[in-house]
């Protein structure tokens, strides 16, 4: 699928968590990609508690350079609706 029902183009599963992150946090953050998942580093301690009701988190936050706030984030494939249709996206 290229295009969601309304005509726009579908991001790919790392894009679509990037503009998730971007919609849900309140303070600055920062993502890569990883095997298996991604690691997001938040400034706010409140954008924590939206990560962990969204995601399965691998392991307990790290302290790292970054930041004293650094989630491993398990993501499936599955979860790419969920998310798309938290961000107007219908599928």
């Amino acid at each position: 699928m290229v295009l969601d029902k309304n005509g726009l183009k579908l991001p790919t599963p790392y894009k679509l968590f990037k503009e998730w992150c971007s919609a849900c946090f309140s303070g600055d953050w920062a993502t890569t990609k990883v095997k298996g998942g991604f690691i997001v580093v938040i400034n706010e301690k409140s954008d924590g508690k939206t990560i962990q009701d969204e995601f399965e988190i691998l392991g307990k936050a790290k302290i790292t350079k970054a930041s004293n706030n650094t989630f491993p984030i398990g993501y499936k494939d599955s979860q790419y609706a969920a998310l798309a249709g938290d961000l107007s996206y219908v599928l």
